[in-house]
């Protein structure tokens, strides 16, 4: 790439401290910046980044998105532009050509609740636009490529990365022995999408296992009154954000999310050794195999969940992971994709 040229990012939160789309644009950017002159961000949240050659405008409506980006195009004529949300489309409305990587839920979030269905009103025209008249879009699951293709015939798919250290990595089998304490780890802000389904499953633990589980959440608190009702069970422990959870503490990562596209944590968690039990959702099945690394269970289906958990514990299981590809998910890899495809 020449170095005179500016790489220009659009995205509604930047830094390494937010949800995992946000994660994935830092790590992204973080490797190819040296590859431009400088890099443009154009942000309304920002985070915490540890990057050198950057430049970062803040805004706080879209009038002041859209005047702060028509000054940047009159004033420079060398620049890349990408988008990570859903105001990607401002690049058209400027005429400017732009990628885009599609880290969104819709259409299939509008089937969390009423909120969403109302939402989704208003998300999925927005994201409509910024997938139809992008240059490129990019996907992370095969999933959602095949419905943004309905959109936008110029897509592809790159992996995103995993945070973890090689040591952690090409985990083979887990045993977990009948009878035994469950450590259970589930990771993701505390909102209705990721936990409405959660304090059900709970529920469920608290009448049977009684003291033979624990639960450790790893998320920011988004939902304060879904975060009073987890406070209910006692086994049940609220850690925060943390961005370096020791898998190797836990025998199942549970997820109870109403829609994914695919989770970096879960990758992470698999990767690790660590078998995942989810709902069979958006691209999650391309990752969990079904009685090798863990289970998909049903949508929604809390009850079948619990039993596939409850028969876990009773009978014990060993997990195999020979099936993961985790060469596809790597951060330098991925950097390199995107480099090609910006030359393109």
């Amino acid at each position: 790439m020449d170095n005179c040229t500016k790489l220009v990012i659009l995205t509604k939160y930047f830094g390494n401290n937010f949800t995992g789309a946000n994660i994935a644009t830092h790590e992204i950017v973080k490797r190819i910046e040296r590859d431009f002159g400088e890099v443009v961000v154009f942000t309304k949240h920002e985070g915490s980044y540890d990057m050198e050659d950057i430049s970062i405008n803040k805004y706080t409506n879209l009038f002041e998105l859209i005047k702060s980006l028509s000054f940047f195009k009159k004033n420079h004529n060398n620049f890349i532009c990408y988008s990570d949300d859903h105001f990607g489309f401002i690049f058209k409305l400027l005429n400017i050509p732009y990628f885009h990587t599609y880290h969104g839920n819709w259409p299939d979030a509008k089937r969390i609740n009423l909120t969403h269905y109302l939402k989704s009103f208003y998300y999925r025209p927005l994201y409509n636009l910024t997938l139809r008249n992008a240059k490129k879009v990019v996907n992370v699951s095969y999933y959602m490529d095949a419905f943004v293709r309905k959109l936008n015939s110029n897509t592809v798919v790159i992996r995103n990365g995993l945070g973890l250290s090689s040591e952690k990595k090409n985990v083979k089998t887990k045993e977990i022995a009948a009878g035994g304490k469950l450590n259970i780890v589930m990771i993701g802000n505390i909102d209705k999408r990721k936990y409405s389904l959660a304090t059900r499953l709970f529920k469920c633990f608290e009448n049977k296992f009684k003291g033979k589980v624990t639960v450790d959440i790893y998320g920011t608190a988004q939902d304060n009154s879904l975060v009073d009702e987890i406070y209910q069970y006692n086994f049940v422990k609220i850690k925060g954000f943390d961005p370096n959870i020791d898998f190797q503490e836990y025998d199942l990562l549970i997820s109870t999310s109403k829609s994914e596209n695919l989770s970096i944590a879960m990758c992470e968690a698999l990767a690790s050794g660590l078998p995942v039990i989810t709902f069979n959702i958006g691209g999650l099945n391309e990752i969990v195999k079904n009685g090798e690394n863990g289970f998909t269970i049903p949508r929604y289906d809390i009850k079948s969940m619990f039993d596939q958990i409850n028969l876990i514990q009773e009978k014990g299981y060993d997990f195999v992971f020979s099936e993961i590809e985790l060469s596809q998910y790597d951060w330098d890899k991925a950097a390199n994709q995107y480099l090609k495809n910006f030359k393109m």
